[in-house]
């Protein structure tokens, strides 16, 4: 009994001592070393529009960021839109994870959509923030208001496939102003899975691309986006944009990868043109040829129900082309970030999904889940014929084994008898 208090006074002791040691402090967060940048965006009160969030580094930015998390406030609207985040993991608060260089830093798009009924004109403000592990947050606001502006892109869906990585898929991609009013001004924006490569040989001088050049060609990496500015989209009018070209050159026979085109267009087309001038890791490109092609009034593609095209370019044989509209195979939704990134690239950022009506659905290509290779390890288990043999052989086996024991058993009684 005499041991038992001892212990017990020593115990107490100890943790008298450990009491009075101070605990560490916890660093509080620095100032993020990073800007977030949210356009002010005409909503459609048919279709809705998108929303990019743009999360741009500073000087001092770091090398990678952990913990990122983006979230939007979007209560002022809330009586005549909703809004929420284009992954299928979330809506109004992605858990993002971490980013690697400042140059891939994407961020998942927002969808807006007005409400039945949402008088034109009417605006309000949501409040986007991104956190990472370490600093403190980053907000930005950004005006939305309701347009009556019914444009529309196509093919809903587009894919595209090559003899080899080396050889260009022509995408064809059109808008088709679905309104009573003339429309200037289109931005749009292509991402697609890592391994893919745009020709912006596109509609004007303010095209910037991301990645970089693939031997002697002009093409560059899996993201690229435009602004059109020098042409009106009348009502009942389509126009096609015929000028980006698509290759895959390290792509193997049955590689799949999925990108996808979304536009702006009218009020606050300008607006997104500005913020996606500031996503890091793109780069300018000033050969402004060949403006939107008209064409005659009825004879564009199917539409889709929003200003979202998905796609997939297809490494394998024949050499085919699905003409613009054609129903064909569920595709991947894009990576973003290009991500929509992938990209995480947006297209890995994050996956995000195509607008609501359409029917792609997420098939990985071989071996990836973004196309390329022919992946390690794994396959389906074997069965068939050489299953049956290895069964048979294993009762046979089983058979022999057994009458052998009985046998020397046998033997074994009959001599000690």
């Amino acid at each position: 009994m005499f041991k038992l208090h001892r212990l017990v006074a020593a115990a107490a002791a100890v943790g008298a001592l450990v009491g009075a040691v101070p605990s560490p402090a916890v660093a509080a967060p620095v100032e993020a070393p990073f800007r977030l940048v949210v356009p002010d965006v005409g909503v459609s009160n048919v279709t809705g529009s998108y929303v990019p969030p743009v999360l741009v580094p500073g000087e001092s930015a770091p090398q990678s960021l952990a913990g990122v998390r983006i979230t939007v406030d979007a209560g002022e609207v809330a009586g005549f839109a909703s809004v929420s985040f284009m992954a299928r993991e979330c809506s109004v608060s992605c858990d993002l994870g971490a980013m690697g260089a400042p140059g891939t830093w994407r961020l998942p798009q927002m969808l807006v959509k007005p409400k039945a009924g949402a008088a034109v004109g009417t605006s309000g403000s949501v409040e986007v923030t991104v956190r990472a592990d370490g600093y403190e947050p980053v907000v930005a606001t950004a005006k939305l208001t309701v347009t009556d502006v019914d444009v529309v892109a196509g093919p809903p869906v587009a894919t595209y496939t090559v003899r080899n990585g080396t050889e260009k898929a022509q995408v064809v991609l059109q808008v088709t102003n679905r309104g009573r009013e003339t429309v200037s001004d289109l931005t749009f924006a292509f991402a697609g899975d890592p391994g893919l490569r745009w020709r912006p040989s596109a509609p004007d001088v303010n095209c910037r691309y991301g990645g970089g050049g693939v031997s002697r060609e002009v093409f560059y990496g899996p993201e690229m986006f435009c602004d059109v500015h020098n042409f009106d989209l009348e009502p009942g009018q389509t126009y096609e944009l015929t000028d980006s070209g698509l290759m895959a050159p390290e792509g193997e026979l049955g590689d799949r990868y999925a990108f996808r085109a979304t536009f702006w267009a009218g009020p606050g087309a300008e607006n997104v043109t500005d913020a996606l001038r500031q996503l890091p890791g793109m780069y300018a490109y000033s050969h402004g040829i060949n403006a939107p092609r008209r064409i005659p009034a009825g004879s564009g593609a199917p539409v889709s129900s929003g200003l979202m095209v998905v796609g997939a370019l297809t490494v394998g044989a024949p050499a085919t082309t699905t003409p613009p509209g054609t129903p064909g195979e569920p595709v991947p939704s894009a990576t973003a970030t290009p991500g929509e990134p992938t990209p995480s690239a947006e297209p890995t950022t994050p996956g995000e999904s195509p607008t609501p009506g359409e029917t792609a659905t997420v098939i990985p290509a071989p071996g990836q889940g973004g196309g390329g290779g022919d992946g390690d390890g794994g396959g389906l288990p074997v069965t068939g014929s050489n299953v049956t043999i290895a069964a048979g052989l294993g009762v046979l086996l089983l058979a022999a084994g057994a009458a052998a024991f009985v046998t020397a058993r046998r033997r074994r009684t009959r001599f000690t008898a």
